[in-house]
């Protein structure tokens, strides 16, 4: 039995797979992943492209780190040099 064409190759982009579409079109995903996590994750939210797994595990890492520095930006750095007693 044949194999069909969709079988072939992964429809899955890897860091080194360049997007096809976008304002980064024509870019491979591991240039822009740093600057543009966020584009990244709601393109594979909207459904237009799907990910590798190594893909989505660093776009998952850079968006809850993301929110880590802006927590303690916003919590924890303003009371962090005041004179508080203990």
């Amino acid at each position: 039995m044949a194999k069909t064409f969709g079988s072939l190759k992964s429809n899955k982009l890897d860091m080194l797979d360049k997007l096809t579409m976008g304002k980064f079109a024509d870019c491979r995903i591991c240039d822009i992943i740093e600057d543009n996590f966020e584009y990244l994750i709601w393109l594979n939210k909207q459904g237009f492209v799907n990910f590798t797994a190594p893909v989505m595990s660093d776009l998952l890492f850079r968006a809850g780190f993301k929110e880590a520095e802006e927590y303690y930006q916003n919590e924890i750095a303003p009371w962090k040099d005041e004179d508080v007693p203990f």
